[in-house]
């Protein structure tokens, strides 16, 4: 590795003007170096790097949760307050600064970010703890409404090399894997956009909301608010 990168030196050295052939050089490299170096080096000679929206949020409450948290007539109000947070990052895709959403795929908040990514041409990826079939019994199903249809449309639309099933045994600790990796991906990606949908409170268990937020080093400022910041809702 130390020799290719001293003969891209040499290279832009005895030609300053061959700009072009020492980017692409140097994105040859990125699949041997550590992917934050290689950022740092593309955004140096002017390349547009992608972002990463990361998201975080509460799942809808079951409804016979004792405190209300995200209640099921919130919903369109997150809807609209996550398609409020992606829609810059949508212009600045079609100008050449691409965006990939990454999130799990509860019921709640993750199916919403993913639908208001997608409706305004973001690719999303996403990840889960278990295979989808065991995920929608942990995850998904206990609310009633159409979240279930939704997340195999999401799931079943998406390429297979934008989602992952981590088939992790059914645990706690699965929880706090996945949102690990999904940070990883994110980072790997670009730099990272945080926007989490979080009634600022620690979590039911591992690998929640707060679990996640409490992780991240985002490269700008998070865009988080609580569903008590949504209003009344339906």
């Amino acid at each position: 590795m130390a020799k290719g990168l001293h003969a891209d030196r040499r290279l832009q050295d005895s030609d300053s003007s061959s700009v072009r052939v020492t980017k692409w050089r140097i994105v040859r490299f990125r699949i041997t170096l550590l992917p934050a170096f290689v950022i740092e080096c593309l955004k140096l000679i002017g390349v547009h790097m992608p972002i990463s929206l990361l998201f975080t949020g509460h799942m809808i409450d079951v409804p016979d949760r004792p405190e209300p948290r995200f209640p099921a007539s919130l919903e369109g109000a997150a809807g609209a307050r996550i398609a409020e947070a992606v829609t810059p990052y949508a212009a600045r895709s079609a100008s050449g600064e691409r965006a990939l959403g990454f999130a799990s795929g509860a019921q709640g908040g993750d199916i919403l970010f993913h639908e208001q990514c997608r409706a305004q041409g973001i690719d999303t990826v996403i990840v889960l703890p278990f295979a989808p079939e065991v995920f929608v019994g942990t995850s998904v199903q206990g609310v009633g409404s159409d979240w279930e249809q939704r997340f195999w449309e999401l799931w079943n639309a998406t390429p297979e090399a934008r989602r992952e099933g981590m088939n992790l045994p059914v645990s706690d600790d699965a929880y706090g894997a996945c949102n690990t990796r999904l940070l990883e991906l994110a980072r790997n990606n670009g730099d990272v956009h945080l926007i989490a949908l979080w009634d600022g409170k620690g979590g039911d268990g591992p690998g929640g909301t707060a679990d996640l937020v409490s992780r991240i080093q985002a490269t700008d400022t998070p865009d988080i608010f609580s569903p008590a910041s949504l209003g009344t809702g339906n």
